[in-house]
């Protein structure tokens, strides 16, 4: 008896045993007994009869590798070869990171030393942010509170945190919706002067504004 060739059909996925090997050349109508290894230990033998066209497909193989292939049939025996069956790399889905997309940004609002109370000559500038919020239901209002350096590094993170919620809050009693405002607090750090000049640090004591596009 011969094998005259021998195929393999690959599982579909890591963990589906749903590979195959196929022995071709047999005489057709033969009772086949079929031992093997896989991954190095004995499986239990496979016993079929040959198909009319003179094969006989062994199913239901998991990933790995198979060894030590012999066919027999009336102490007639055939050594078949070693094959391993690999199971494709599964794809996986990459998903675009959609990142808010600035389409304005509005002249920062300032406050006073230690305050976070908006002064009345920026009401037109936070009026305009609203206009342009309400004008389109897919706009994000980000609003970066920032202080001096001067006082303690925590003490500036909370007072910084208040100057974005105080122009939240006047965007929320216009009328805009809390849920398309973020606000975020920065403390002392980044800077836009330089905090060894009172001037600098009057720059500094603000709250900057961006009008994004949502892409949430």
């Amino acid at each position: 008896m011969y094998i005259v060739s021998q195929s393999t059909v690959n599982p579909s996925a890591t963990g589906v045993c749903d590979g195959s090997v196929i022995f071709s050349g047999l005489r057709a109508g033969n009772i086949i007994n079929v031992n093997k290894k896989f991954n190095g230990t004995d499986q239990t033998v496979y016993t079929g009869t040959v198909g009319s066209d003179k094969s006989i497909t062994i199913s239901g193989l998991c990933e790995g590798k198979y060894s030590g292939v012999i066919a027999n049939t009336n102490n007639c025996f055939a050594n078949g070869n070693d094959f391993t069956l690999v199971a494709p790399v599964p794809v996986v889905a990459v998903i675009p990171e959609h990142k808010p997309v600035v389409i304005d940004v509005i002249q920062p609002v300032q406050f006073d030393f230690d305050r976070s109370i908006i002064h009345a000559s920026d009401y037109n500038t936070l009026d305009e942010v609203y206009s342009k919020a309400m004008a389109d239901d897919k706009i994000i209002v980000k609003i970066d509170g920032y202080t001096c350096s001067i006082g303690t590094v925590n003490y500036n993170q909370r007072l910084s945190e208040k100057r974005a919620n105080a122009v939240k809050r006047y965007l929320v009693n216009k009328g805009l919706s809390e849920s398309r405002i973020r606000t975020y607090g920065h403390g002392e750090y980044e800077p836009v002067s330089s905090n060894s000049t009172k001037d600098g640090r009057r720059h500094n004591r603000r709250s900057g504004l961006k009008i994004t596009l949502a892409r949430e």
